[in-house]
């Protein structure tokens, strides 16, 4: 798989995606979005998959699903500039 239950805590932990919360959209800067990120392809529908029955009780698939976009670069040429110019400094 993409993905593991490590990324599958990290984004649940800093992205908190309750069932019970309203619809938010994280910050592209924020924790949540890094830990998305992290997960190869920002493969949300994997993770998805990896929910527990108890996870899926207490979090939302919807909001999971709706993170990838979320937390796309908006500007990836940009970012992808940014980071060599961090590298090579």
């Amino acid at each position: 798989l993409p993905c593991n239950n490590d990324q599958k805590r990290e984004i649940l932990r800093e992205c908190d995606p309750l069932n019970s919360t309203p619809d938010y959209t994280p910050s592209r800067q924020s924790s949540c979005c890094v830990a998305v990120r992290k997960v190869r392809g920002t493969n949300m529908l994997c993770i998805a998959s990896i929910l527990s029955l108890a996870d899926k009780a207490k979090y939302s698939v919807r909001k999971i699903m709706g993170f990838r976009d979320a937390c796309a670069p908006s500007h990836p040429h940009h970012q992808v500039k940014f980071i060599l110019s961090l590298d090579s400094s």
